[in-house]
């Protein structure tokens, strides 16, 4: 620990960060003083910030014993610092507050436990600004929006960038779907995004992010979308996850089915017919996770479930529209939802002239309400693939 201020200032003096204090000479560890609040400045700012010595020692250690990811990510030994960016202006709330409102997260990587949360405030990334002298008139380095993720852990310096980075889509996916709020890394300055406001659900918020084998490369997809993508990206994207997810399911149907054909019989009684049952069941199974409409009813039949669906459909939607009022249909109201989530996305993706959608599908006017459904579908899927044990999940290239 070291005496005084004047240990550390030409550190920070360096690269243009000054404190205020004109009596910080006085202030030192032997004077009981780590708690005593000063100012600092930072290049080009319009307000210092106030801090206390204490934070001052430590954010001078931090920055001595770690190291800068290229402009967003800082590591060392003990934490991770990723930039963040939150919206004030469209949610009319301070990161300050939301960052309170945000709950972080445990989680395990190679039987190691680490802590994720989202932050506002000061970080190494001030001092990598003014080094780097990002900042001009119009930004300042220092600002109260200023945030970003952080991860802690007694391994956190060996965590890759790969790492890193899947943990914290991790995060913002699992934030965005109990929260309603929209927050992002943040590798450039001057970012911008939306999302609804009303800012938590209670009985979601100590679920566990989801990290792991195929979760990142479903969750990135998610992720990317925000008020800007448009309506016929946003009903391509929750289909190609959708997707990517059901062969999943495919795979695990088979495997139940193997398993009952092959456990209701001794060996003894295996002959030319068990075979070409036992075939069948693969060839059928085949053929489903080549089927679109199959795979996607497959997906969202085991994943969701059907009356938290009926409260939210459309009123377009027939088959639902009878199950909500209690003429129930299940196998019918579950090949509707596949037949609309198929046809419209096909409608989409084929691009020929004279190509012919299939009905039922929707009107440009619905998509709208038919992408909020889609969402509520997908968030179920990817949360019952969070559960699905690693080993168990099928992984193919997106």
């Amino acid at each position: 620990m070291y005496k005084d201020l004047k240990e550390i200032l030409p550190y920070f003096n360096s690269v243009g960060i000054e404190i205020l204090d004109t009596d910080y000479e006085s202030l030192s560890i032997d004077n009981n003083q780590l708690q005593k609040e000063i100012n600092i400045s930072f290049p080009n700012d319009d307000e210092p910030a106030t801090v206390d010595i204490d934070f001052l020692y430590d954010y001078y250690k931090s920055l001595q014993n770690g190291t800068f990811i290229n402009d967003y990510i800082f590591q060392n030994s003990k934490k991770v610092c990723v930039r963040a960016y939150f919206d004030e202006y469209k949610y009319q709330y301070p990161v300050e507050e939301i960052s309170r409102v945000i709950n972080g997260n445990n989680f395990s990587i190679s039987g190691e436990t680490y802590y994720i949360s989202f932050k506002s405030g000061i970080s190494e990334f001030e001092f990598y600004d003014a080094k780097n002298s990002f900042y001009d008139d119009y930004n300042q380095i220092f600002m109260d929006e200023n945030c970003f993720f952080l991860i802690e852990g007694k391994k956190a310096g060996t965590l890759n960038k790969d790492n890193i980075l899947e943990i914290v889509e991790a995060f913002i996916f699992d934030v965005k779907i109990k929260n309603r709020l929209k927050v992002k890394i943040h590798p450039n300055l001057f970012l911008f995004i939306n999302e609804e406001d009303d800012f938590i659900d209670e009985s979601k918020k100590n679920d566990p992010i989801m990290i792991g084998k195929g979760l990142d490369d479903v969750i990135k997809i998610f992720n990317s979308i925000d008020d800007d993508t448009s309506l016929a990206i946003k009903i391509t994207s929750y289909f190609q996850i959708i997707e990517y997810i059901s062969q999943t399911i495919i795979r695990k149907e088979l495997i139940m089915k193997a398993k009952e054909k092959l456990t209701s019989s001794v060996l003894n009684d295996i002959d030319s017919d068990f075979i070409i049952e036992l075939s069948n069941i693969c060839v059928e199974n085949y053929k489903k996770s080549r089927k679109d409409t199959k795979y996607i009813k497959a997906a969202i039949k085991e994943c969701c479930n059907l009356n938290s669906l009926s409260d939210l459909a459309p009123d377009w939607m027939i088959e639902m529209k009878k199950f909500k009022e209690g003429k129930p249909n299940e196998n019918d109201c579950w090949n509707e939802i596949a037949n609309y989530i198929v046809n419209t996305r096909n409608s989409l993706a084929h691009a020929k002239p004279n190509y012919i959608p299939k009905k039922p599908v929707i009107g440009e006017s619905d998509f709208p309400e038919f992408v909020d459904f889609l969402e509520v579908i997908v968030i179920d899927v990817i949360k019952w693939f969070g559960n699905v044990e690693p080993d168990d999940r099928v992984v193919k290239a997106i």
